[in-house]
């Protein structure tokens, strides 16, 4: 009985360790290619004089400049005649760098399934590389540009991220590993940013605790699948 308490006691412990030891608040990155932040270095806020992407204004890293651009290439695929469902679904990819959980992180994260939607959105319109050699919409001054089915071939949205400059991942790995990832419809309330990453309490206890009264040994401690004599 004695050593069943002392065990809980430990894991306990361990929850309220795990719990606070990633409770500090993130702080926004620069984001290659990307004009910077004027927060960087700063946790997100409410977002000042932004011009596009407002659907992120109660906390982001954007500002001005940020959703600039971001209107820039909106007005690009407006101008180059690219189809409707296009157009919204790579400016709302465009738009993602304004997630606070985004811009925390040094290149966006973007759902697996997301990049496959925008493929199937915009695999029949133009693109082009940038001066980083990231893939982005056709301009009217761009002389080379590719159908995009042409250029991803059979790789699909997977690479489409990828060349375009995102990191891609999978949703459901994402969420088993306490994280995030874009897709297209998750626009965050405020203190998302500080809710990235963090295991909560509940959580940690449920993956730590034993099941069933018994079914951890004395002096056997399991986190998660893994054993510790």
């Amino acid at each position: 009985m004695r050593t069943s308490v002392m065990l809980r006691a430990l894991v306990l412990a361990l929850c309220l360790g795990l719990t606070t030891a990633k409770a500090s608040p993130g702080v926004c990155v620069n984001h290659q290619g990307v004009p910077s932040f004027a927060l960087a270095g700063k946790p997100p806020a409410k977002g000042k004089g932004l011009t596009f992407c407002e659907e992120y204004r109660e906390e982001t890293c954007c500002d001005a400049k940020t959703t600039d651009n971001v209107r820039r290439v909106a007005a690009h695929m407006q101008l180059g005649g690219f189809k409707i469902q296009c157009r919204e679904a790579w400016t709302q990819l465009e738009c993602s760098i304004c997630d606070p959980r985004a811009g925390i992180t040094s290149k966006t994260k973007v759902c697996a399934h997301q990049c496959d939607a925008i493929y199937r959105a915009c695999k029949d319109d133009y693109f082009t590389e940038d001066k980083l050699q990231r893939l982005t919409p056709c301009r009217s001054s761009d002389t080379i540009c590719t159908k995009l089915s042409e250029w991803a071939d059979d790789m699909g949205g997977g690479q489409m991220c990828e060349d375009a400059g995102y990191e891609v991942v999978s949703a459901g790995k994402s969420k088993a590993d306490g994280g995030w990832c874009f897709d297209g419809s998750n626009v965050p309330k405020a203190g998302a940013s500080q809710r990235e990453g963090q295991l909560r309490w509940g959580d940690c206890q449920k993956r730590v605790l034993p099941r069933s009264r018994g079914s951890l040994s004395p002096g056997v401690l399991r986190y998660e699948g893994v054993r510790r004599e």
